[in-house]
Order: structure tokens, then C-alpha cells, then sequence
């Protein structure tokens, strides 16, 4: 558990030691001890001050002052936007007395969600979607899932911008906060992605982006020396996570744990090995082999309470949940990378459509959603559902544990690189000329994507990059697979949940045990359909089935 809970005309479910109490307003802490200097939980003659997660620019913020006597200063200069002040992974809030009215907000990019309830002078916010749940039923206030929600994890694996698979609660959405004054609640944008193009040259590009990316990783790292903590680092045979910690070490953070899961014998065991050896890092690797951690369904549903996949969950919740972080700061990640530095458009006229990032369209017919955002193209529509809705949704459980952060975040790095030409980002381009010319050693690996180093000489099929120094196996495999007429045996990697469903039975009859809660889904339709993935979906189709049947019977039954 983690974050905190705000509850107006209702009693908290839960007692706690830590906890504020005002009029008929109570806000519970739940916040984890790490990185304490950077959490806010107080009360003054004025104000409620609530702020959760990492704020990189404390440091420049405060001149002097208390952390808390800055945000409220903040606060009565810059209005309810305040936070659009603040760098980092975080979320909170401002109850201001005299107005009575509170202020809810997350960062730029969402990264620590946020969610609430708002009915008949009711007000419920919390990050942990379990805690409304639970503050819900212990008042006796019903509450109904959600009818076009389900379809979205159906389809997507995720739900789209403010959603959530229950009807009567919303998340505040990236760069949003809400007020809510004389019970009515209102949701306000400060902060908004673009992607107009500069007009640098690629070497100009090259250079800025390194400079930013360098400052970024240097920002993050220090927020580790400033509370006394080790560096962890995540570590794979991809890019994003290899520059974290191949640019960090340059920078001089040498005493770094880098850690991976994945299935054993793939890139993703052997690779982080060399790299970690070639730049003596500790190195922790748990193997998913077997598919054991996918029997954590309700553990990470508890988590996640069915808003995504729980299998993009389970995997790194499996190390973690062993994993002592009482002496580790943050896990500094390659989130986002990819499509930061790189982008899967290839000019600004491409429209963001319906089905773009879903997993499975087979049922996207009974989906009938239309997008509140006008986004102005597909990268622009990509970042606010399928990867800060998606991807990002990934690391929400790892606050459970500690906090966490990419430097492909870092706002200032990623305004940058989407201003950047997509025709110098299209394809890893820039990427793969920013590592080669200035951390060839980095370079000097093997790519998952490319089965070679980066320098290796390649081909073009279908706009997918194939490396000629493949094994001929890997180069069939490779192109079945991306004109899409490869056997699920075909798509091993990380994680190949249809191998571990053909070759464990066991696992295979818990995970089917799921359907046994067919009855808790009253829409005769929606039954249907999952009847019939039990029966002819394939492994992923099977898994977004399962996540949404785990938390039908944990939240709807």
C-alpha cells in the first residue's frame, strides 16, 4: 500500500495512526518510508498540504524554506497550477481553508495516477484505486463497472484516457488536476504534449539530445546521494534501459545494482550479463521461466484493480517482492525511450484512429468510444493512451516498494526530442547515430530488436530493420512474425505466455479457474464474448480476459 486517501462526508474504512482530521474531512497517509524529505503531509492555520512520490527540483524550490512552506507559496503565487512548477513523478494536493476547496493534481505526465469519486458531497481520492473500492463498500455506497471499460481491456489491455473499469470513478489525467468547491468537481489541463518540428540540422539534434539526456540522468542519480541510498538500475538487451545506466556510469555513478527478468536463455538474460560484467555492476537476474509469477492474479489486481493487463505487472513484481530496498533508492528505468528519442510515425499527417496500441481487435466493434481529446496526430494520441494510459500503468505497483523514474521523462529531454524531426526519429535513426557516435561502448552490444550490434549491417522489410548477421533462423522467424503469419510458438522473448500455457497444465487450469466468475459479468453480451476467448482466444487475448474476470470477482461480485 501506498499513497494517501482524501475522504470528505464519508468514514474511512480503515483506521490510522497517521491521519488528519478536519470538519468532515479525513486524509489518510499511507505513504512508504522512502525518500521522506520529498513527501508533504501536514496541516497549518491555513491549509492542507498533501504531496507524494519525487520532486527533482526541491533542491532550486526551496532557497532556504521548508519543503512545505515552498509548495504553499507556490500555491498562493501561481494559483491552483502551482504544480506545473514541480519536475518529477509525483501527485497531491492543496485543501485551502478559507476557500474551502480542494486542489488534486498529478504531473505532467501522469506517472503516478491518481483517482476519485465525487457524488452528492462525497469526495474520494486516492493513487490506490483499491482504497475507493474499499471506503466505498464499508459506506454502503453502491457502485457499477463501468459498460464500455471492460471492452477496453478487451481490446487495448489498458483503459483509454480518464477511465476506469468502474463507472462512478475517474483518474485525473496527465498534466490535470481537479478542484472541487461546493461539491461540484472540475478538471483543469496545465500541462499539454507537442510535437512541432525544430529546424537543427541531425548533428545539432544529436548533440542537444545528449546534453539534456546527460542532465536528466545526473538529476536523478543525485536525488539517490541526497538521502544516502545505493543506485539500482533496470538492465535488458534493449536501448532505453542500457543508456540509463551506460550514460549514468560515465557520469560517474559507478556503484550501481543493475537488475532483469526475464525468460532464461534469451537476450534478455545474456546481454544485461555482459554489460553489467564489462562495466563492473552487481547484477540481480530472476528468470520467469515456467511462468510462475502469472500465478500472482489477485495480488497485482489488488494493484492494478483490472485498469490493465496484469501480466505487465506480475513480471517485475515477481523480483521485486524479494528484493530488500531498504538500502536501494530509486529504480532509474529506460521507460519510454523508444518513443521519446524514436516515434511510429513517420510524418505529422498520420491520424490517431481507433485500435491504435491494441493488443487484440477482434472485439473492438462493440466498443463504441470516441476519443475526448482531439489529438492533432497519431504520436500525440499514442503518448496519452497507449503509453502513459499503457506502458506507464506497468510501474505503478513499484511505489508499493520505492519510487521510480526515466530520464526519458525528464520534461525537458522529451519536449526536446519530439520536437526533433520525425524523419531523423523514425526507425531507432537518431538513436541508434546518438549511441554509436558517443558511447560506442554501449554500442558495442548486442540489440534484441536487431539479434546484432548496432553497427551491424541490415535490411529493410516492411519497415522493420533486419540485421544480415542474424542466424538464418532468426531472419525467418523474425519476418513470419512481422507479417504477422507466425504460430504463437514463434513469439518467444521475455516473456512467452503461450509456451507457458501449452507446457504447464497447472497453470494453465488456474488461470482458466477465472471463468468460474462469468456470473459476477451481467452483461449477456460481454459473457459471451469471454466464453468465447476461453475457448478459441489466443494466449493474450486469454490473459486480458483473465484480468478483467479477477477483478470482476474481487470489486464487482
Amino acid at each position: 500500500m501506498y499513497g494517501f486517501t482524501i475522504l470528505k462526508g464519508v468514514t474511512p474504512y480503515n483506521q490510522s495512526e497517521r491521519t488528519l482530521s478536519f470538519s468532515d474531512c479525513v486524509c489518510v497517509n499511507n505513504m512508504i518510508h522512502k525518500f521522506e524529505g520529498d513527501k508533504i503531509f501536514t496541516e497549518t492555520d491555513g491549509y492542507i498540504v498533501i504531496l507524494d512520490g519525487i520532486t527533482l527540483n526541491k533542491t532550486d524550490l526551496c532557497k532556504g524554506k521548508s519543503w512545505y512552506e515552498t509548495v504553499i507559496q507556490l500555491y498562493e503565487s501561481y494559483g491552483d497550477s502551482f504544480c506545473s512548477y514541480l519536475r518529477g513523478c509525483f501527485c497531491g494536493a492543496i485543501y485551502d481553508k478559507k476557500k474551502d476547496k480542494w486542489v488534486v493534481f498529478t504531473d505532467h505526465l501522469g506517472q503516478r495516477y491518481i483517482y476519485y469519486y465525487v457524488k452528492e458531497g462525497i469526495l474520494i481520492c486516492s493513487p490506490m484505486m483499491s482504497e475507493i473500492y474499499n471506503n466505498l463498500r464499508a459506506n454502503g455506497i453502491v457502485y457499477h463497472m463501468d459498460k464500455k471499460a471492460p471492452y477496453m481491456i478487451l481490446t487495448y489491455g489498458y483503459m483509454l484516457e480518464g477511465y476506469t473499469l468502474c463507472e462512478e470513478v475517474r483518474k485525473i489525467q496527465p498534466g490535470c488536476y481537479i478542484t472541487y468547491e461546493k461539491c461540484q468537481v472540475t478538471e483543469h489541463n496545465y500541462y499539454q504534449l507537442k510535437n512541432d518540428p525544430n529546424n537543427l540540422t541531425e548533428e545539432e539534434c544529436i548533440e542537444k539530445l545528449d546534453a539534456l539526456f546527460r542532465k536528466a540522468v545526473a538529476l536523478q542519480y543525485n536525488k539517490d546521494k541526497e538521502y544516502g541510498y545505493k543506485h539500482i538500475c533496470a538492465l535488458s538487451a534493449g536501448l532505453d534501459c542500457r543508456m540509463t545506466t551506460f550514460v549514468a556510469h560515465e557520469l560517474g555513478f559507478t556503484r550501481q545494482m543493475n537488475i532483469t527478468f526475464s525468460e532464461s536463455g534469451f537476450s534478455d538474460e545474456y546481454v544485461p550479463k555482459k554489460m553489467a560484467r564489462a562495466l563492473k555492476h552487481e547484477w540481480m537476474y530472476k528468470a520467469l521461466d515456467n511462468g510462475m509469477w502469472l500465478y500472482e492474479v489477485d495480488k497485482i489486481t489488488r494493484s492494478t484493480c483490472g485498469n490493465v493487463l496484469f501480466m505487465g505487472v506480475a513480471h517485475g513484481d515477481s523480483l521485486f517482492r524479494y528484493m530488500n530496498f531498504s538500502e536501494l533508492g530509486m529504480i532509474h528505468s529506460g521507460q519510454l525511450g523508444d518513443v521519446t528519442i524514436g516515434t511510429h510515425m513517420k510524418d505529422y499527417n498520420e491520424k490517431f484512429e481507433p485500435g491504435e496500441g491494441a493488443y487484440s481487435v477482434k472485439y473492438i466493434k462493440y466498443l463504441d468510444f470516441e476519443y475526448q481529446n482531439p489529438y492533432p496526430n497519431k504520436e500525440i494520441g499514442s503518448w496519452y493512451n497507449r503509453y502513459l494510459n499503457g506502458a506507464i500503468n506497468g510501474q505503478q505497483n513499484e511505489y508499493n516498494y520505492t519510487e521510480t523514474f526515466s530520464p526519458f521523462t525528464d520534461l525537458d529531454f522529451l519536449e526536446f526530442c519530439l520536437s526533433i524531426p520525425v524523419k531523423y526519429r523514425y526507425n531507432h535513426h537518431i538513436y541508434k547515430k546518438w549511441i554509436v557516435k558517443k558511447y560506442p561502448l554501449a554500442a558495442n552490444f548486442e540489440w534484441d530488436k536487431l539479434g546484432a550490434k548496432l553497427t551491424a549491417p541490415c535490411i529493410t522489410i516492411n519497415n522493420t530493420q533486419i540485421a544480415l548477421l542474424s542466424s538464418p533462423s532468426r531472419l525467418f522467424r523474425k519476418v513470419l512474425v512481422k507479417f504477422g503469419i507466425a504460430p504463437e510458438s514463434f513469439k518467444k522473448g521475455m516473456n512467452p505466455i503461450a509456451s507457458y500455457l501449452k507446457t504447464n497444465k497447472e497453470l494453465s487450469d488456474y488461470l482458466d479457474s477465472y471463468y468460474d466468475n462469468l456470473n459476477v459479468i451481467e452483461d449477456v453480451r460481454l459473457r459471451n464474448i469471454l466464453k468465447d476467448i476461453k475457448e478459441n482466444g489466443n494466449s493474450l487475448e486469454k490473459n486480458q480476459a483473465v484480468s478483467l474476470l479477477a477483478a470482476a470477482k474481487m470489486y464487482f461480485n
